[in-house]
């Protein structure tokens, strides 16, 4: 997806301290940048 897109909309959901930690490790260990895009990218199709 192009990261020049605007994007107006927000999408939140609440997890657990432990999930959080989770998340974070994961979007490390990907190389993500960002929890968010780490999300979109696990989410939306290429």
């Amino acid at each position: 997806m192009n990261d020049r897109l605007k994007r107006s909309r927000i999408v939140n959901f609440r997890v657990s301290e432990e999930e959080f930690a989770q998340i974070t490790e994961a979007t490390q260990a990907n190389g993500s940048r960002s929890v968010s895009m780490f999300a979109r990218d696990a989410v939306l199709p290429p």
